[in-house]
């Protein structure tokens, strides 16, 4: 398995892996345009994780600054390895690749937030050395642009 930044053909194991291993019900056309936006950032990466040709996970972060703290810091916006390669390593070279590139970038740390119910989830980030900072409610307004 290799871990190398996304190119812009990745897009639809990206979204396969999206809706099948994280449930999301995410428009592909969204997703290869999203992806290409982010080709061209220098606050944001994706790396792919890539065993036999195939793309099996992905993690996307970005920088941000915050109000409250006088360093900028890496936040996790998307982190997915497909079902069938979980529980392999795969996710923990993911990781490991952002935190490289959080390293070189000068950030403070990084945040990631996870559903209350992917309890193994928590367990690998804990094992990876995050600590559970607090439990938050998301909520979310979307609007509809054809009114």
């Amino acid at each position: 398995m290799i871990i190398r930044e996304v190119v812009e053909h990745d897009y639809k194991a990206i979204w396969d892996i999206s809706k099948n291993a994280l449930g999301y019900d995410c428009d592909i056309e969204a997703v290869h345009n999203n992806l290409n936006s982010t080709l061209n950032s220098n606050r944001e990466i994706i790396f792919v994780a890539e065993n036999e040709d195939a793309v099996v996970g992905y993690i996307h972060a970005e920088v941000y600054s915050s109000l409250l703290f006088d360093k900028r810091l890496i936040n996790i916006l998307a982190f997915a390895v497909a079902q069938g390669r979980q529980h392999c390593g795969t996710g923990a070279k993911l990781l490991d690749a952002v935190e490289k590139w959080a390293v070189e970038t000068g950030v403070a740390g990084i945040r990631l937030n996870s559903s209350c119910d992917r309890v193994h989830a928590h367990k690998f980030y804990r094992a990876k050395g995050f600590n559970h900072e607090k439990q938050q409610i998301r909520f979310v307004k979307i609007f509809n642009s054809e009114e």
